[in-house]
């Protein structure tokens, strides 16, 4: 496929890779932003820099499975690739992970963020000239600005390459009309630049996710060998008896495991009357005579897609919640991770995935 690359791209291309640092790549879905950072990378190794990838889409990523950022340092080979397409991207191997927990960013802007940055602190860390972050096409309103300037902040880019038809991301750019850096770049959306729909997009992830999991395997875990991040779970202490029967009369279902937390209990129980997993609906704040009561109906845990997490808090790999012991207190997890010896914490996402890739739904575990 040959490629339009915009008369106003090439001098870009150029001062960016001469200025080298941190650029990140801004524009709305389907600007054409993964077309840049290809053609961007192409040129930089072109020009003897050693360069970085760092993909903070997690709904449509390239490097690495999708709900997580994922970072590459890109050689040679595939920069021939990527001159000439820019779907090479899909084909280079993430040299670090940071599992976010979902495929959208809204809700999870913290996130989202603090991942970008560990994995611009990889790249730095591997001594690329230049880091290229492409990002969401969450631009909108307050959202959008909220996500862009928590980038900026962390990343401190150098340059900002806005992808753009007329002035729709303007709003973005505004703050930083004054300042010295980050040096806003405007750029043209390529003509080729096409629509992607939403089914598509979904198709596309569920390929990544099979592709991911396809050499995993069930492996074991014991709850007292880790934390659990992005959850109340296990930040308490088991109740008696007495007080899981009092979580069941509240609840009107059956207790699986129970703890006292700081606002109140914690339970999950067998079926949360009204609630449907898959609608992301099933956990609630059950006032009580007592206590309150914070539940989660276990069907919100089956397939949950998790990050499993190492003694320093780097991403060793995503794994899928196959099953849980509750008698035995222990995890069985899906994942090609080869062994648990490393895992220090697993970090709960938002939403529930097959091992075969099929997107099962979203909801909070809380």
């Amino acid at each position: 496929m040959s490629l339009d690359i915009p008369a106003g791209w090439q001098e870009a291309l150029g001062e960016i890779v001469a200025t080298g640092g941190v650029c990140l790549v801004c524009g709305r879905v389907d600007a054409g932003k993964t077309t840049f950072c290809g053609v961007l990378a192409a040129r930089a190794l072109e020009a003897g820099v050693k360069v970085a990838l760092v993909d903070a889409d997690p709904g449509q990523s390239d490097i690495g499975p999708p709900a997580a950022v994922g970072m590459a340092v890109v050689t040679g080979g595939v920069g021939q690739e990527l001159a000439s397409c820019p779907g090479a991207l899909e084909s280079i191997p993430a040299d670090a992970l940071s599992f976010v927990g979902t495929t959208s960013p809204g809700g999870h802007l913290l996130q989202l963020a603090a991942a970008t940055y560990e994995m611009v602190a990889h790249a730095r860390a591997a001594h690329a000239q230049l880091i290229i972050v492409d990002t969401t096409g969450l631009v909108d309103a307050g959202i959008g600005r909220a996500l862009k300037a928590a980038k900026v902040n962390l990343l401190r880019p150098r340059q900002i390459a806005a992808l753009q038809k007329g002035d729709e991301i303007e709003h973005l750019l505004a703050p930083y009309r004054k300042r010295d850096e980050p040096l806003v770049r405007r750029l043209r959306v390529s003509r080729r630049a096409k629509a992607r729909e939403r089914d598509e997009r979904k198709a596309k992830r569920e390929r990544q996710f099979a592709a991911y999991f396809a050499a995993a395997a069930r492996r074991e875990i014991g709850w007292d060998d880790v934390g659990l991040e992005q959850t109340a779970w296990l930040t308490g202490e088991p109740v008696p008896g007495h007080v899981a029967a009092y979580v069941e009369e509240t609840v009107g279902a059956e207790a699986l495991y129970a703890e006292r937390i700081e606002t109140g209990l914690f339970a999950i129980v067998k079926r949360l009357s009204g609630a449907a997993p898959a609608w992301g609906a099933a956990h609630r704040t059950i006032k009580g005579e007592e206590q309150d009561v914070r539940a989660v109906d276990s069907g919100l845990l089956e397939n949950l897609l998790l990050g499993l997490i190492d003694g320093s808090g780097h991403t060793l790999a995503l794994g899928i919640l196959c099953a849980i012991d509750f008698k035995q207190r222990r995890f069985v997890i899906c994942t090609p991770l080869a062994s648990m010896e490393r895992v220090r914490a697993l970090r709960l996402g938002s939403m529930r995935v097959s091992p075969d890739g099929a997107e099962l739904g979203h909801g909070e575990i809380a």
